[in-house]
């Protein structure tokens, strides 16, 4: 697992992680990776990263109390619309 520095983690930083689990668990090497969200408080980072791999999106949440990085995977299961009046 690639080594981060939660003070100084970046988009690029976020996006290897990400890559990187892609690869190790499901072999997808071409996988585009992007930042949806981004927010740091305090000692603690979380983004929202998506990816055009099987609908999923991934939460990377850095605890800097533990000093823990844990990726959460979602996927993308429906989309309704709901229009307005």
């Amino acid at each position: 697992m690639l080594k981060f520095n939660a003070n100084t983690m970046r988009d690029d930083d976020a996006i290897s992680l990400v890559e990187e689990y892609l690869n190790d668990n499901y072999g997808a090497f071409d996988a585009r990776v992007f930042v949806v969200w981004k927010c740091k408080t305090i000692q603690n980072v979380k983004f929202i990263v998506g990816t055009n791999y099987n609908n999923n999106f991934f939460e990377l949440t850095f605890n800097g109390d533990a000093n823990e990085l844990y990726i959460d995977v979602y996927k993308k299961i429906d989309k309704v619309t709901v229009h307005g009046n």
